[in-house]
């Protein structure tokens, strides 16, 4: 009934290629980090009536340690469990799923699930090194894609929800996932949003990780009383177009197209609450031009927006920035620059305010006498 592969175990993508060849089966088709971060090899199967391709895994020695065999559309699910009742043993009731059957060969290293979402059987070399999984898939491509990319892609969803503003839905994926939504924009006509539903039990730590291995940390906040951990896609905020945001509590992982506001380059904000020598090392290269116990002062030679700028103790740690503009410094620049990443408050005669996100830092721009204090609050 079923090809057997397990020869395959342990060799190198080449070695596979050869084997594949030998026994007439057809290349089809390569994934990089889908599945595995080492990605896949998939091969038309030809000899055998139940069984249409075979998909082999390879761990980080970039050997086989897992290949899925997938079961032809017409096959009596009944006949794949008969057959592997009669040549494996049954894995205990609490090894089992839910959405499949487990079972192992006499020595248990073979295991072997039959996956009833995927309409596949799955063996794992369990004396090998167990592969890396990309356990989100790469369901965040689906991101700006039209529907007729997003099918061609993904394939046909298992919902449809045209009359739902043309969002779809497709069921049953893969060991982490129930479910995943894309979210459709219908005034740019592209998929602007990603929904993940994970499954019951999985961990919070393993989902935390594997987002922390891929992404940039980004924050964690509250929605509705429920904690969000948010990442983005880049360490640094210019390259900054896609935010994940993780809520643990329901089991949802949403990937959205973000940009991050970039800090204005004029920023002096990031050394508020800095000690002493924090400030000296963060302004290595600058001209100090005056210190005492309660400020330092340093001059900015060949800036941009400066020319100098004074840091005012509380006790060890900043409380204040001021910095001076440059005469031909542009005021319309300068609040657009602080307006696109503060929270613009009020204005008067002479002055702007600003907040941060948090309200723990406050901007003043004292347009008239060329300054911008940046303020620590409690």
């Amino acid at each position: 009934m079923f090809p057997q592969l397990s020869s395959v175990f342990g060799m190198w993508p080449v070695e596979v290629a050869t084997e594949m060849r030998e026994k007439g089966f057809t290349y089809l088709r390569s994934t990089d980090e889908v599945y595995s971060f080492n990605g896949t090899d998939t091969y038309l199967v030809a000899g055998f009536e139940n069984i249409k391709e075979v998909e082999f895994v390879y761990n980080s020695d970039n050997v086989v340690s897992q290949y899925w065999l997938y079961v032809s559309e017409a096959t009596d699910q009944l006949e794949i469990y008969h057959y592997l009742n009669e040549n494996y043993f049954e894995a205990k009731e609490e090894e089992v799923s839910g959405y499949g059957f487990i079972y192992y060969n006499q020595e248990k290293t073979l295991k072997v699930h039959y996956k009833l979402w995927e309409n596949a059987v799955v063996f794992t070399n369990l004396t090998q090194k167990a592969f890396d999984q990309v356990i989100l898939r790469n369901f965040w491509k689906g991101l700006g894609m039209t529907r007729n990319e997003l099918i061609a892609t993904f394939g046909t969803p298992d919902r449809d929800r045209e009359d739902d503003g043309g969002n779809v839905r497709y069921v049953g994926l893969y060991d982490y996932i129930i479910n995943c939504d894309f979210i459709f924009d219908s005034t740019l006509g592209i998929y602007r949003q990603v929904q993940i539903y994970l499954r019951e039990g999985v961990a919070q730590e393993v989902v935390k990780g594997y987002l922390n291995r891929l992404y940039t940390f980004y924050e964690t906040a509250f929605a509705d009383g429920a904690e969000v951990l948010r990442w983005v896609n880049s360490s640094n905020p210019a390259d900054v177009n896609m935010r994940i945001s993780y809520y643990p509590d329901y089991g949802v992982v949403v990937y959205g197209q973000f940009t991050v506001p970039v800090p204005p380059p004029f920023d002096y904000s990031k050394f508020l609450r800095k000690t002493k020598s924090e400030v000296k090392d963060m302004m290595t290269g600058k001209s100090l031009a005056s210190e005492s116990d309660s400020r330092i002062l340093y001059l900015l030679d060949n800036d941009d927006y400066g020319v100098r700028v004074r840091f005012d103790f509380s006790g060890d740690t900043v409380e204040k920035a001021i910095l001076w503009l440059r005469d031909d410094a542009s005021p319309s620049a300068i609040k657009d620059a602080l307006g696109a990443y503060y929270n613009f408050t009020d204005e008067g005669n002479g002055y702007t305010n600003y907040y941060s996100n948090d309200e723990k830092t406050r901007v003043l721009y004292q347009e008239d006498i060329k300054v911008i204090q940046f303020i620590a609050r409690n």
